[in-house]
C-alpha cells in the first residue's frame, strides 16, 4: 500500500514540474480522500526530493513540497492538493499559482497495483 501511494505522490510531482495542464474552477470529484499516514513521506524523484504532509485528513488535503532550480536559482515549490473520489476514481487537483487559471487535475487509477495518469 505505501508503494502505492509512492507512486500516487511522484505522479503528482510529474504533473507539476511540467505536463500541459487542464484547468477547472474548482477540485475535481465528489467525496474527500481520507488520509492515512501512507500518504506522508519524502521520495526521490529524479532531480528532486518530493516531500508530502498531510495538512487536513479527514478534507483530503495533502501538502507536496520539493526544491527545483529555475534559472540558475534554486526555487521551493509547496502545494495542496485536493483528493477527491469520483465513483471508483481518484483525482489530485491543486491551484496554479503561476497562471491563476484555476485548478490543475489528474486522474489517480489503480485498476490493480498499477497507477495511471
Amino acid at each position: 500500500m505505501k508503494l502505492c501511494r509512492l507512486i500516487m505522490v511522484v505522479s503528482i510531482g510529474f504533473l507539476m514540474i511540467g505536463c500541459s495542464a487542464v484547468y477547472v474552477p474548482e477540485p475535481v470529484g465528489e467525496e474527500a480522500v481520507e488520509l492515512d499516514e501512507t500518504w506522508s513521506g519524502a521520495w526521490l524523484h529524479e532531480e528532486h526530493v518530493i516531500q508530502a504532509r498531510i495538512d487536513h485528513a479527514e478534507n483530503g488535503l495533502l501538502n507536496v513540497v520539493w526544491i527545483e532550480q529555475k534559472k540558475g536559482k534554486l526555487v521551493l515549490k509547496s502545494y495542496s492538493v485536493f483528493l477527491r473520489t469520483q465513483g471508483e476514481h481518484t483525482f489530485a487537483s491543486f491551484w496554479d499559482d503561476e497562471s491563476d487559471h484555476g485548478y490543475i487535475w489528474m486522474l489517480l487509477d489503480r485498476p490493480s497495483e498499477d497507477v495511471v495518469i
